[in-house]
């Protein structure tokens, strides 16, 4: 081999054996660790098996794992909200997103209007998902956007203990602080978008709530409309550990 073709080949062999060296450095997971996963699912839930996409925690717990379960807004679909919400800031958590319980005629679904039979429906989704998931029902915490914020407010209102943290996004909502407070819901957060027309609303009824006793807080989603923050990753860190204490 002629000096020219030592001269090109040298610096590429040296940076070969560099990487080589470098990377058995690295120290080198146990062959028994499970590779991280956290893969969206399909689960059918309750006694009238409402389809509702799962995200699942970012590693296998070793107990039962706190839950988010999120409602999504009028004629829009789990498949197209719950995305934002499975991020880092819920690895550790399942996060389940069912679907509407009626069909909308241009696509999607929406919820029903009685509260009543809302709050039933909510408290068969989470029933069943308590029964076909690993999930710490002290630590289950209730979100809805738009018209699914009503639903969950509906839902929160109306059980008795089982949702203790609620979160509010995107509606003009109205919350009754003594109804809240008998159902034991502890601490509430409203958010919207800075261009939200619901905004300024929200904000008022945080502070009507926290003068009524309850531990409520209104957090903007940012400059955005009627829609999720920029980095809802960033914003879930945030309102969790809030909502946590």
């Amino acid at each position: 081999m002629n000096r020219s073709i030592l001269r090109l080949v040298a610096p590429v062999v040296a940076s070969t054996l560099l990487a080589l060296s470098a990377r058995a450095d690295q120290p080198s997971a146990p062959p028994d660790s499970p590779a991280p996963t956290r893969a969206p699912f399909t689960l059918q839930l309750g006694e009238r098996g409402v389809p509702a996409v799962v995200v699942p925690p970012l590693v296998p717990q070793a107990g039962p794992a706190p839950m988010v379960l999120m409602l999504h807004g009028m004629c829009d679909t789990p498949e197209n909200e719950c995305p934002a919400f499975g991020g880092s800031a819920t690895a550790g958590r399942f996060v389940v997103c069912p679907r509407a319980d009626l069909a909308c005629t241009g696509g999607g679904a929406t919820w029903s209007a009685r509260p009543d039979a809302r709050a039933r429906l909510v408290d068969d989704l989470a029933a069943g998902a308590k029964a076909s998931l690993e999930i710490d029902a002290s630590r289950r915490t209730l979100v809805g956007f738009s018209l699914g914020a009503f639903v969950a407010l509906d839902a929160a209102e109306r059980q008795k203990g089982g949702w203790k943290h609620l979160v509010l996004i995107g509606a003009r909502v109205h919350p009754d602080a003594k109804k809240l407070k008998a159902a034991g819901v502890e601490r509430v957060l409203l958010a919207s978008g800075r261009h939200d027309l619901a905004r300024d609303h929200m904000a008022r009824v945080a502070k009507q709530l926290e003068a009524a006793g309850i531990v409520a807080t209104y957090r903007s989603l940012g400059p955005v409309g009627h829609r999720f923050a920029p980095d809802m990753n960033a914003w879930l860190t945030e309102a969790l550990a809030w909502l946590e204490g």
